[in-house]
Order: C-alpha cells, then sequence, then structure tokens
C-alpha cells in the first residue's frame, strides 16, 4: 500500500504541468500585496502507521505564503504518538513544505493543492531517541468560509503520506484543516 500511495501522490505532483487547463493557473510573479496570501493554520486529524500500532491522533501547525503564483512555501510542525504505553513511537517534525495551488472554476478543485514537504523528526520508539529525515506527500483543498462569516477564513482536509529515514513507521495521514488569512 505504501508504494502505491506514494506513486499516486508522486504521479499527480509530477504531472500538474501536463494538465492544459484553467486548472492550472500561469506561473507568474505575485503584483499586489494581497496575492502573497500569508497565512496561519491547524490540522488536526489521524496517523495510521505501518505494523501493528493502533492509529493516532495527530496536530499540526502551519504558516506560509505564496512568493510566486500558483506555489505557495512554508513550515508545518507535528505531533504524534502511537500507542499510549511507554514503549510507543512518539514523532515531533518540523518541515518545510511547497505546494501546487490549483485553479479554475470547478468548486473543491480550485481550491485545491498537492504538495510535499521535508524535514527533521525527532523520534522515540520504546525509548531509543533519535533523529530522523522525513518526507511527506499530501493532496488537500482549503474552501473559503466567506458565506458564513467576514473572517478570511477557510475550511478543508488533507492526505499525506509520511516517510522516515529510520526503521519506526511510515504513516497514512487525514486531517481537517482551518485556516486564516491575512
Amino acid at each position: 500500500m505504501k508504494n502505491s500511495i506514494y506513486i499516486l501522490v508522486s504521479l499527480l505532483f509530477f504531472s500538474v504541468s501536463a494538465f492544459a487547463s484553467d486548472l492550472t493557473p500561469e506561473v507568474r510573479a505575485v503584483q499586489d500585496k494581497q496575492a502573497y496570501k500569508p497565512h496561519l493554520g491547524v490540522k488536526l486529524g489521524i496517523a495510521d502507521p505501518e505494523g501493528s500500532a493502533d492509529a493516532a491522533a495527530e496536530v499540526s501547525a502551519t504558516i506560509g505564503f505564496q512568493p510566486v503564483i500558483p506555489f505557495s512555501v512554508g513550515l508545518e510542525s507535528s505531533f504524534v504518538k502511537f500507542n499510549d504505553d511507554p514503549s510507543g513511537l512518539e514523532r515531533t517534525s518540523l518541515m518545510v513544505y511547497g505546494n501546487y495551488n490549483f485553479g479554475g472554476d470547478i468548486p473543491i478543485i480550485k481550491h485545491s493543492y498537492v504538495g510535499v514537504s521535508a524535514g527533521p523528526a525527532w523520534e522515540n520508539e520504546k525509548n531509543d531517541e533519535g533523529l530522523a529525515l522525513v518526507w511527506v506527500h499530501t493532496i488537500g483543498f482549503d474552501q473559503p468560509l466567506t458565506s458564513l462569516t467576514r473572517e478570511p477564513l477557510t475550511i478543508g482536509a488533507s492526505a499525506s503520506y509520511l516517510i522516515s529515514t529510520r526503521s519506526t513507521p511510515d504513516s497514512l495521514n487525514l486531517a481537517g484543516v482551518i485556516k486564516y488569512w491575512y
């Protein structure tokens, strides 16, 4: 399953340029301050590791902006603890991410993105602490709530697959996302 998810997300990410439609906005410089789209976000979800460990709650915080249309970059920090006993895996990561943001007129898809993240993760499994490099492939969307609130909020979801360089389990992560846009 790990390989099929990795291949699917990789194909989605790397074939974005192959789409010849209005789903892929023209790459261009940001012209006005509002187009930088700075944002803060919180993700709450579930991480399902490979192997015998049970799925667990995961919490993440993100901050980012769009330096070039339609690409966004930022930082994400996440925490998850699999199994509630002392021998369970605990992972805290700090990653740099890059996303490609879709456009067009199709609901949900026009607010969707694909991306990749990478960075260090502090892992503790069975009292064996270590530092790993993790990378994550992500697909998600951020639906604006402008019809419900005056605040520039979005609510969405993301699915990602985390791969660790240590022998700790990789994980499939599903999360709800809320972001505040400046």
